[in-house]
């Protein structure tokens, strides 16, 4: 069974790297609902919510949602809300190895890939590192990345 496993996340792995590589991302329009879920600090217990989204992208351990902002509605828990203001404010959240845009920006999608391959490797460095490299991927990889120095 160990077998099995090990290679199933070699598998996976190899798919990452392929993004790595390429760092082409393009999405399938599909309007569904994510079932996704928090833990609630507050409440000490894992909540869930419906994250509305209209495009994904997935390749190995890494999925990439274009999610309707518009469409978020408001939560009994503070930390889906806060989550969820997070996400419409800035435009992008990433957690482990999965993104979250509003907007299908490259440069965006650049700087969140660079955390998740950050995250699938456990660069052990402080944040502002985590940062800086996710900016100079954003500038190296994204089209039209000039617009990040004016957002």
């Amino acid at each position: 069974m160990q077998d099995i496993i090990e290679g199933l996340m070699k598998r996976e792995l190899k798919r990452v790297i392929s993004v790595y590589t390429d760092r082409k991302v393009e999405f399938i329009e599909k309007k569904n609902i994510l079932k996704s879920s928090l833990f609630d600090a507050e409440k000490n217990e894992i909540v869930g919510f419906d994250m509305p989204y209209k495009g994904f992208f997935n390749k190995g351990l890494i999925n990439i949602y274009l999610v309707e902002p518009e469409q978020f509605k408001e939560y009994k828990s503070n930390t889906i809300n806060d989550f969820l203001y997070k996400l419409k404010m800035s435009g992008d959240v990433s957690t482990s190895a999965n993104i979250f845009v509003t907007l299908n920006y490259n440069y965006i999608i650049q700087h969140e890939l660079q955390h998740v391959f950050d995250n699938i490797i456990c660069l052990k460095t402080p944040i502002w590192e985590h940062e800086y490299r996710a900016f100079l991927a954003s500038l190296i990889y994204g089209e039209n990345s000039n617009n990040i120095l004016f957002k």
